[in-house]
This record gives structure tokens, sequence and C-alpha cells, in this order.
């Protein structure tokens, strides 16, 4: 069964300037800094601690407070500090879990069924599973 709205959206692509350029590939970096205050919600708490090992995709800060999401570990790798930054942007002082890369550590893999979701699920299951896999809006709600 498909689920889905009348009308939907259609974005601009505003591809001028790249429609004619080759695709390439980025490099994987050796180390982020994570900050745990990346929307107008409250500053999401680390789950993790100096030392733990981490695979990309895991859940690193979380928060139950309104308008907040929860934050995934970008890269596989270990946790080298959960300290403080000044936000380039806000000019706050937040809260940042920062990354070391670690190739040995081998990713997860991905597989949601999507029958399985949408047929087994209320949906207060399916918002949570949404919740949990860290999908948020682009902003401006």
């Amino acid at each position: 069964m498909i689920k889905t709205f009348l009308g939907g959206t259609h974005i601009p692509s505003y591809k001028t300037l790249t429609k004619t350029k080759k695709i390439a590939t980025l490099f994987i970096a050796d180390r982020v800094s994570i900050a745990l205050l990346q929307h107008i919600g409250a500053e999401c708490r680390p789950i993790v601690k100096k030392g733990d090992k981490v695979i990309a995709g895991d859940l690193i800060a979380e928060s139950d407070q309104f308008v907040s999401a929860p934050i995934h570990a970008s890269i596989s790798g270990e946790i080298t500090d959960v300290g403080k930054i000044t936000h380039p942007i806000s000019g706050k002082t937040v809260s940042v879990i920062n990354i070391k890369r670690d190739e040995n550590i081998k990713p997860k893999e991905w597989v949601i069924k999507s029958e399985d979701i949408v047929n087994k699920l209320d949906s207060k299951e399916i918002i949570n599973k949404v919740k949990q896999s860290g999908i948020v809006g682009l902003g401006g709600a």
C-alpha cells in the first residue's frame, strides 16, 4: 500500500553550476567533531565516553526534549573526547563529541524492509523508528 499526500513539492534544482561536472568521491575524515546542538531544540546529552568504540550510524547522543533529535556517529572509530567548543555558526559554547576514525571497525549492515515497517507497526512505533534512525527535516518547519 503506497502512502502519499496530494500535490507534493517541487524544489527548484539550481543545477546550472554543477550539471556538467563529474561526480567526485569524497574522502572520509580521519577525525570529526560532532556538536550536540544541531537544531533549535535542547542540546543532546552524550551517551558515549572517551575510549568507547563506535560504528558509523551508532547513537552517540540523545534528548527527550521538544524539537530535538538523536545524534549518530558519522564515522567508525574511537571517542577521543567529550568536551566543549564555540559553535562556528551560533557562537554559543556547546558540547561536542570527537571521534578518531578506525579503518579496522567494519560498518553494520543496514537493511530494513519497508513492508515490515508499514504492515507490522502502529503509527507511534513508526514515528519512533524514524526518530531513532536519525532522519530529520531540513529546517524551516
